[in-house]
Protein backbone atom coordinates (compact mmCIF):
# COMPACT_ATOMS: atom_id res chain seq x y z
CA UNK A 1 0.00 0.00 0.00
CA UNK A 2 1.02 3.89 -0.53
CA UNK A 3 0.03 6.66 2.05
CA UNK A 4 0.55 10.32 0.37
CA UNK A 5 -0.68 13.67 1.40
CA UNK A 6 1.63 13.25 4.83
CA UNK A 7 3.52 16.59 5.81
CA UNK A 8 5.12 16.33 9.39
CA UNK A 9 4.95 19.44 11.57
CA UNK A 10 6.91 20.92 14.53
CA UNK A 11 9.66 18.41 12.90
CA UNK A 12 13.44 19.13 13.56
CA UNK A 13 15.78 17.03 12.33
CA UNK A 14 15.25 13.41 12.04
CA UNK A 15 12.28 11.41 14.04
CA UNK A 16 9.57 8.59 13.56
CA UNK A 17 6.79 8.33 11.86
CA UNK A 18 4.73 5.54 13.53
CA UNK A 19 1.80 3.88 11.55
CA UNK A 20 -0.97 1.90 13.28
CA UNK A 21 -3.50 -0.51 11.82
CA UNK A 22 -1.73 -1.64 8.81
CA UNK A 23 -2.48 -5.65 8.08
CA UNK A 24 -2.92 -7.69 5.10
CA UNK A 25 -5.53 -7.34 3.02
CA UNK A 26 -8.37 -9.83 3.05
CA UNK A 27 -6.67 -10.63 6.52
CA UNK A 28 -8.67 -13.30 8.95
CA UNK A 29 -9.36 -12.70 12.54
CA UNK A 30 -10.04 -15.48 15.06
CA UNK A 31 -12.99 -13.46 17.05
CA UNK A 32 -12.46 -14.78 20.46
CA UNK A 33 -15.45 -14.71 22.36
CA UNK A 34 -15.46 -17.87 24.95
CA UNK A 35 -16.11 -17.25 28.80
CA UNK A 36 -14.10 -18.41 31.51
CA UNK A 37 -16.28 -20.78 34.24
CA UNK A 38 -19.22 -20.76 31.68
CA UNK A 39 -20.78 -24.17 31.39
CA UNK A 40 -22.37 -25.15 28.08
CA UNK A 41 -25.56 -24.00 29.28
CA UNK A 42 -24.75 -20.66 30.46
CA UNK A 43 -22.71 -20.61 26.16
CA UNK A 44 -26.43 -20.92 24.84
CA UNK A 45 -27.70 -19.19 26.89
CA UNK A 46 -25.81 -15.91 25.03
CA UNK A 47 -25.33 -17.47 22.01
CA UNK A 48 -27.16 -14.15 20.59
CA UNK A 49 -24.24 -12.02 21.53
CA UNK A 50 -21.35 -14.38 21.70
CA UNK A 51 -21.45 -16.12 18.17
CA UNK A 52 -24.14 -14.69 16.12
CA UNK A 53 -23.67 -11.67 15.26
CA UNK A 54 -20.36 -13.21 13.62
CA UNK A 55 -22.01 -15.58 11.47
CA UNK A 56 -18.46 -17.41 11.51
CA UNK A 57 -17.68 -19.64 9.08
CA UNK A 58 -15.07 -21.93 11.77
CA UNK A 59 -16.30 -22.63 14.96
CA UNK A 60 -13.68 -23.87 17.54
CA UNK A 61 -16.25 -24.61 20.42
CA UNK A 62 -13.85 -25.54 23.96
CA UNK A 63 -16.40 -26.76 26.13
CA UNK A 64 -16.62 -29.12 29.19
CA UNK A 65 -14.50 -28.54 32.19
CA UNK A 66 -17.17 -26.53 33.90
CA UNK A 67 -20.21 -28.88 33.13
CA UNK A 68 -18.26 -31.56 34.46
CA UNK A 69 -17.17 -29.24 37.07
CA UNK A 70 -20.48 -28.84 37.96
CA UNK A 71 -22.01 -32.07 37.42
CA UNK A 72 -24.47 -31.20 34.78
CA UNK A 73 -26.39 -34.31 33.60
CA UNK A 74 -25.19 -35.93 30.36
CA UNK A 75 -28.30 -35.39 29.05
CA UNK A 76 -28.83 -31.68 29.64
CA UNK A 77 -25.08 -31.20 27.94
CA UNK A 78 -25.74 -33.25 25.26
CA UNK A 79 -28.53 -31.13 24.46
CA UNK A 80 -26.69 -27.86 24.85
CA UNK A 81 -24.04 -29.23 22.51
CA UNK A 82 -26.74 -30.27 20.09
CA UNK A 83 -29.00 -26.49 20.42
CA UNK A 84 -25.69 -24.45 19.67
CA UNK A 85 -24.91 -26.60 16.59
CA UNK A 86 -28.72 -26.21 15.45
CA UNK A 87 -28.28 -22.50 15.75
CA UNK A 88 -24.81 -22.40 14.03
CA UNK A 89 -26.34 -23.80 11.01
CA UNK A 90 -29.70 -22.12 11.07
CA UNK A 91 -26.74 -19.14 10.52
CA UNK A 92 -24.74 -20.32 8.18
CA UNK A 93 -25.72 -23.72 6.65
CA UNK A 94 -22.21 -24.61 5.54
CA UNK A 95 -20.64 -23.62 8.97
CA UNK A 96 -17.54 -25.63 10.52
CA UNK A 97 -17.76 -26.68 14.11
CA UNK A 98 -14.86 -28.16 15.89
CA UNK A 99 -15.56 -29.26 19.08
CA UNK A 100 -12.68 -29.31 21.62
CA UNK A 101 -13.02 -31.77 24.89
CA UNK A 102 -12.02 -31.24 28.29
CA UNK A 103 -8.37 -31.65 29.82
CA UNK A 104 -6.42 -34.00 31.96
CA UNK A 105 -6.96 -32.08 35.70
CA UNK A 106 -5.54 -33.07 38.99
CA UNK A 107 -9.23 -31.62 40.26
CA UNK A 108 -11.26 -34.34 42.14
CA UNK A 109 -14.19 -33.48 40.50
CA UNK A 110 -12.60 -33.14 37.08
CA UNK A 111 -11.27 -36.95 37.61
CA UNK A 112 -10.71 -39.33 34.45
CA UNK A 113 -13.59 -41.45 34.31
CA UNK A 114 -16.03 -38.85 34.85
CA UNK A 115 -14.67 -36.62 31.38
CA UNK A 116 -14.20 -39.37 29.55
CA UNK A 117 -17.98 -39.96 29.74
CA UNK A 118 -18.60 -36.24 28.69
CA UNK A 119 -16.00 -36.50 26.03
CA UNK A 120 -17.80 -39.55 24.71
CA UNK A 121 -20.87 -37.18 24.67
CA UNK A 122 -19.43 -35.15 22.50
CA UNK A 123 -18.45 -37.64 20.30
CA UNK A 124 -21.47 -38.77 19.72
CA UNK A 125 -23.16 -35.64 19.09
CA UNK A 126 -20.15 -34.62 16.74
CA UNK A 127 -20.94 -38.14 14.60
CA UNK A 128 -24.34 -37.10 14.42
CA UNK A 129 -24.27 -33.90 12.99
CA UNK A 130 -20.72 -33.89 11.04
CA UNK A 131 -18.45 -31.83 12.84
CA UNK A 132 -15.34 -32.84 14.29
CA UNK A 133 -14.50 -33.29 18.21
CA UNK A 134 -10.62 -33.21 18.79
CA UNK A 135 -9.87 -35.42 22.22
CA UNK A 136 -7.66 -32.85 24.36
CA UNK A 137 -7.51 -35.42 26.62
CA UNK A 138 -5.83 -37.96 25.22
CA UNK A 139 -3.59 -35.44 23.33
CA UNK A 140 -2.42 -34.05 26.16
CA UNK A 141 -2.34 -36.98 28.88
CA UNK A 142 0.98 -37.88 28.27
CA UNK A 143 2.68 -34.55 28.48
CA UNK A 144 3.84 -33.42 31.82
CA UNK A 145 1.24 -31.41 33.19
CA UNK A 146 3.83 -28.71 34.74
CA UNK A 147 4.79 -27.66 31.29
CA UNK A 148 1.43 -27.20 29.77
CA UNK A 149 -0.88 -25.97 32.95
CA UNK A 150 -1.16 -23.12 34.92
CA UNK A 151 -3.70 -24.41 38.15
CA UNK A 152 -5.32 -28.09 37.94
CA UNK A 153 -6.75 -27.11 34.65
CA UNK A 154 -5.73 -24.40 32.89
CA UNK A 155 -3.14 -23.13 30.15
CA UNK A 156 0.17 -21.53 30.78
CA UNK A 157 1.43 -19.49 28.12
CA UNK A 158 3.23 -22.86 26.44
CA UNK A 159 -0.24 -24.63 27.79
CA UNK A 160 -1.56 -21.99 25.05
CA UNK A 161 0.70 -22.45 22.17
CA UNK A 162 0.44 -26.30 22.40
CA UNK A 163 -2.81 -25.95 22.18
CA UNK A 164 -2.79 -23.93 19.16
CA UNK A 165 -0.62 -26.26 17.45
CA UNK A 166 -2.66 -29.25 17.98
CA UNK A 167 -5.40 -27.58 16.09
CA UNK A 168 -3.61 -26.32 13.76
CA UNK A 169 -2.04 -29.70 12.55
CA UNK A 170 -5.52 -31.00 12.64
CA UNK A 171 -7.90 -28.62 10.79
CA UNK A 172 -5.78 -25.90 8.74
CA UNK A 173 -5.21 -28.55 6.16
CA UNK A 174 -8.97 -29.52 5.53
CA UNK A 175 -10.69 -26.22 6.39
CA UNK A 176 -9.79 -23.76 3.49
CA UNK A 177 -7.83 -21.10 5.44
CA UNK A 178 -5.99 -18.57 3.13
CA UNK A 179 -2.02 -17.36 3.50
CA UNK A 180 -3.75 -14.22 4.94
CA UNK A 181 -4.33 -16.07 7.88
CA UNK A 182 -1.82 -16.29 10.96
CA UNK A 183 -1.89 -16.19 14.20
CA UNK A 184 -0.57 -13.37 16.53
CA UNK A 185 -0.68 -12.95 20.39
CA UNK A 186 -1.85 -9.53 20.64
CA UNK A 187 -2.09 -9.65 24.23
CA UNK A 188 -2.54 -12.00 26.97
CA UNK A 189 -5.99 -12.61 28.41
CA UNK A 190 -5.18 -14.41 31.29
CA UNK A 191 -4.33 -18.41 31.96
CA UNK A 192 -6.33 -20.83 29.35
CA UNK A 193 -8.15 -17.49 27.52
CA UNK A 194 -6.07 -16.90 24.48
CA UNK A 195 -4.51 -20.38 22.93
CA UNK A 196 -6.06 -19.10 19.44
CA UNK A 197 -4.07 -15.70 19.43
CA UNK A 198 -0.71 -18.04 19.83
CA UNK A 199 2.27 -16.31 18.01
CA UNK A 200 3.94 -18.79 16.08
CA UNK A 201 7.96 -18.35 14.83
CA UNK A 202 6.56 -19.04 10.90
CA UNK A 203 4.67 -15.37 11.44
CA UNK A 204 8.25 -13.99 12.17
CA UNK A 205 8.75 -15.02 8.04
CA UNK A 206 6.20 -12.80 6.51
CA UNK A 207 7.45 -9.81 4.92
CA UNK A 208 4.88 -7.10 5.25
CA UNK A 209 5.91 -3.53 3.91
CA UNK A 210 4.33 -0.07 3.23
CA UNK A 211 5.70 2.96 1.28
CA UNK A 212 4.67 6.75 2.90
CA UNK A 213 5.10 9.49 0.60
CA UNK A 214 6.14 12.96 2.64
CA UNK A 215 4.79 16.32 1.01
CA UNK A 216 7.69 18.72 1.18
CA UNK A 217 7.03 22.06 3.52
CA UNK A 218 8.71 24.04 6.33
CA UNK A 219 7.82 22.90 9.56
CA UNK A 220 5.17 24.55 11.47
Amino acid sequence: PTITGVELKNSVGSGGFWLYGITSQNAVTPKITGKGGYTSGQILAEYSTLVEPYAPDIIYYFIGANDIDSSVSLSTFGANLQSFIDSARADKPDCVIVMLSSVPSSAPSLNRAKTKTYIKAMYDIAVSNGCSLIDMYSKLEQIDPSYWRFDAVHFNNAGNNLVFAIVKALTFETIPVTDSFYPERALYLGASSNWMNSRFVEASARVESVVVKFEAGAPT
